[in-house]
């Protein structure tokens, strides 16, 4: 047997080239399988419709087409004619800042959404650019595992009125 970081390492490389694994399942001999490498966009937006009037978005992670996704997850609601909509953060701990600011733009008016200082002391000031936003009425739902920048994006929506929160973020660390 191989330890899962060793395979993943051995596994991952550049889309189009290829690898060689054995295989051996039970009883029957061991056989190999090649492999062409390919990179995947998972899937970081789920979208649904809870009842009639609002529609459900959950965000898996703030990386990759997120803000694609999301635009998209509007435009659904829109079709559907939902007259608000959950944003489910619950869980949520990894992504960047610049893919909040993305999905950011599709809510928020022009303008400084968020000041962020480094450990160095260098500030960062983010922005939205956007002049139409979308005002479908938003609800966000977060518990103990939301973390870092989905902290940010929910802070930055309630604080200029955007969405209203429910649940409970973890009070330990400042975000």
């Amino acid at each position: 047997y191989m330890d899962v970081d060793l395979a993943l390492g051995l596994v991952r490389g550049i889309d189009g080239t290829t690898f060689t694994i054995t295989v051996q399942t039970g009883q029957q001999e061991p056989r190999e399988l090649t492999i062409t490498r390919k990179t995947t966009n998972p899937q970081m937006v789920f979208t649904d419709m809870l009842d009639e009037q609002i529609g459900y978005i959950n965000i898996v992670e703030f990386s990759g087409d997120v803000a694609t996704s999301f635009a998209n997850a509007l435009l659904t609601m829109e079709k559907e004619k939902a007259k608000g909509a959950v944003v489910d953060l619950r869980g949520l701990q990894r992504g960047n800042m610049s893919n909040v600011v993305e999905v950011l733009d599709l809510l928020l008016p022009e303008g400084e959404i968020a000041y962020v200082m480094s450990k160095g002391g260098k500030g960062t000031v983010w922005a939205t650019t956007q002049t139409n936003p979308n005002t479908l009425p938003l609800t966000i739902i977060v518990d103990e595992q939301t973390t870092g920048v989905s902290e940010v994006f929910a802070a930055v929506l309630q604080e200029k009125g955007r969405a209203s929160i429910v649940g409970q973020i973890q009070q330990e660390k400042p975000i």
